[in-house]
């Protein structure tokens, strides 16, 4: 995979990936189940001109540093924007995604490494993903809506899954990728930090063939 390619799918593409959800432990205290809404001020259903305000909100960007980008194969667009500090991974950009039809907040995905900081470690993103893996683990899913510490068919970590009672996601993902270096040198392998906050993972505001259109 390419350096590009997984740039494009961990911060544009929708990324609603199938897993197997596993019985892991759910807290032992009486808390009530986590409801996914969307990430910080940004909230699913929010149209364009909500998301930039949302934006402005959590971190003070505006105007053209929030750059649009339309996905070509799901024919959604994403406001980007590059924080400079976000813990627990530093240097990160994020993408507010409106679906191909309703044109309204359907994810929102938080990346940290490439491509916006190439140079992170794995190690370095593997600590920000447990500390993320911590922090979702704690909340009250239960177990039937809950995975973590799997190894997916692409290669890729998942630390943590959530879904709520409305089947909205929260997923934390490490990818990567080998990049082709100068002839003769080796490739070198960089990664990606993914967290997603998915409005409807199973069946998404996407653009798709209609059946029997072929």
């Amino acid at each position: 995979m390419t350096s590009s390619a997984m740039s494009r799918r961990s911060l544009l593409g929708f990324g609603a990936l199938a897993v197997a959800v596993s019985l892991a432990p759910a807290p032992t205290w009486a808390q009530q189940a986590p409801q996914i809404d969307g990430f910080r001020s940004a909230k699913f259903g929010m149209d364009e001109k909500a998301v930039k305000a949302a934006i402005k909100t959590d971190f003070n960007i505006e105007g053209k540093a929030v750059r649009s980008e339309v996905n070509p194969l799901e024919k959604t667009t994403a406001l980007v924007i590059e924080v400079p500090d976000l813990e627990p991974g530093g240097k990160a950009q994020i993408a507010y995604i409106l679906g191909y039809s309703s044109a309204k907040l359907i994810q929102v995905n938080v990346v940290w490494g490439a491509p916006i900081n190439p140079k992170a470690t794995g190690d370095q993103l593997s600590g920000a993903g447990t500390l993320l893996r911590n922090y979702f683990a704690q909340q009250a899913f239960p177990p039937d809506r809950r995975a973590q510490d799997q190894r997916l068919q692409d290669g890729s970590l998942l630390f943590f899954q959530g879904r709520d009672d409305k089947t909205r996601q929260v997923s934390v993902i490490l990818f990567g990728a080998n990049v082709a270096g100068k002839e003769g040198e080796k490739p070198t392998q960089v990664f990606s930090l993914r967290l997603s906050y998915i409005a409807n993972p199973q069946t998404p505001d996407v653009f798709q063939l209609k059946q029997g259109s072929f």
